[in-house]
């Protein structure tokens, strides 16, 4: 085993390349030393290194490797450790390139992978993020699709993801996902409208304070695993997008210390599975909301949970359960029960259908029927519209009402449509010349024409 560094650019394959004047091969650690070489042959079997940097080892840091061509970087029995230092590692070129690691892709200062080809890259192997601020495990800049069978892990720096899907492109992971140490090292950041699916859990571990998935725009991510209550900050958040989880929101006792996932307003999480019980340890359940929504399906039902609100616009964080059309909740009033045209219930997704008027608009005493909003001991006496006229207002206005005053001064006026549909006052006055008529009092608004009212009881006026 030997340090190995390039000595110029130019070609994996040209011996010249090497500061040995030899390929490198079994067990040797490979760096750039600062120059560009091109990874133009395949790195398996006797020509596998130990591993592949940008390190100062020969002298210089910084430097990187590139493949245009379709490649195999190690094989089943040689892993190569792919490690940044202050540049990116490897770079695959624009293209249509399919690339294949048997490798543990780690982040140093710069990325340990960057793919800019429209092929496919297929990693076995672990993937962590960097040191560096910005320094990914796996960056996928193109519509390529980068596959991944090993565990991913955010890193220890700022924003040092494990992987990066920064495009259109497709992320495959079968492993567990892990947000890293640093502040927003996240496991898998998807900042564009690509596809991330993951086939594993989502899961904290002792050092964790990033979220494990961070759906950053409108792409989607799939996970298809139990996602874990995470530690500092939930394992899974939707920034904006959608993530669909086809697994449960779980507790891991021995790292969770905070909810599992997360939501804005923009951002939408549907659940295809269950949520653990609360932990009396903590309070916490398996999900919180800043200000969106989860949408949980078990079958042919629909939940959807959102923020709670304290009353002052800030959301709790408390799960608020609303059932679907095929359900009602118990732990809100039933629509028979609440008054007609009141929306109540997360983003006024109920509405009343109790047609009770207002208490001043019926007599002490009178008995109100529950349906209608009228008294039901006094019969409906006439019927009748609003008309148009400019000089309608709250008190006063057009009707198409035909006969004499008499019929009308006494009886209470209840409006059956339009705005003010259950609103009740007492006529004073009609004219029979103008159909005008006068009540008590204004009703909340100026009624619209087409509006439809009935008469009924009598005051004794």
């Amino acid at each position: 085993m030997a340090n190995v560094w390039a000595i110029k650019s130019g070609n994996w394959s040209d011996t010249t390349v090497w500061n040995t004047g030899a390929l490198p091969g079994n067990g040797d650690i490979v760096a750039a030393n600062g120059y560009t070489v091109t990874i133009n042959m395949d790195l398996v079997g006797s020509y596998a290194p130990a591993a592949i940097q940008t390190s100062n080892i020969g002298g210089t840091a910084g430097g990187g490797f590139v493949i245009a061509s379709n490649r195999q970087i190690g094989d089943a029995s040689h892993t190569v450790e792919i490690d940044g230092s202050t540049t990116t590692v490897i770079a695959i070129q624009s293209g249509n390139y399919d690339v294949t690691f048997y490798a543990n892709v780690t982040g140093g200062s710069g990325s340990g992978i960057y793919n800019n080809s429209s092929g496919t890259v297929n990693v076995t192997g672990n993937v962590t993020g960097g040191s560096g601020d910005k320094a990914y495990g796996i960056s996928n800049g193109s519509s390529g699709t980068v596959n991944v069978t090993g565990n991913v892990t955010g890193g220890s720096a700022s924003n040092a993801y494990g992987i990066a899907n920064n495009s259109t492109g497709t992320v495959n992971v079968t492993g567990n996902v892990t947000g890293g140490s640093g502040g927003g090292a996240y496991g898998i950041h998807n900042s564009s409208t690509g596809t991330v699916n993951v086939t594993g859990n989502v899961i904290p571990n002792t050092s964790t304070t990033a979220y494990g998935v961070w759906n950053y725009s409108t792409g989607t991510c799939y996970i298809n695993g139990d996602v874990y209550g995470g530690r500092n900050y939930p394992s899974v958040y939707a920034n904006n997008g959608l993530i669909v989880i086809n697994g449960n929101l779980k507790w891991d006792e021995a790292y969770s210390n905070t909810v599992a996932v997360g939501s804005t307003v923009n951002g939408k999480i549907v659940l295809n599975g269950n949520i653990e019980h609360r932990y009396a340890t903590t309070g916490y359940y398996g999900m919180t909301l800043t200000s969106g929504r989860v949408l949980m399906r078990n079958g042919a039902n629909t939940y959807t949970a959102y923020a709670e609100d304290d009353g002052t616009g800030v959301a709790t964080g408390n799960p608020v359960m609303h059932y679907g059309t095929s359900l009602h909740t118990s732990s809100m009033p039933d629509e028979s029960d609440v008054r007609y045209n009141v929306a109540y219930g997360p983003g006024g997704s109920r509405v009343g259908t109790c047609r009770v008027p207002l208490p001043q608009s019926v007599l002490y005493g009178v008995p109100v029927d529950d349906t209608i909003g009228l008294s039901t001991s006094l019969l409906v006496s006439a019927s009748g519209s609003v008309v148009t006229d400019t000089s309608n207002t709250a008190r006063k206005f057009k009707t198409n009402l035909s006969g004499t005053a008499i019929k009308y001064i006494g009886t209470f006026l209840h409006f059956t449509s339009g705005n003010l549909i259950g609103e009740t006052r007492e006529v004073i006055d009609f004219e029979e010349a103008t159909q005008f008529i006068t009540v008590n009092k204004s009703f909340s608004s100026t009624p619209t024409t087409g509006d439809t009212f009935i008469l009924s009881g009598y005051s004794g006026r």
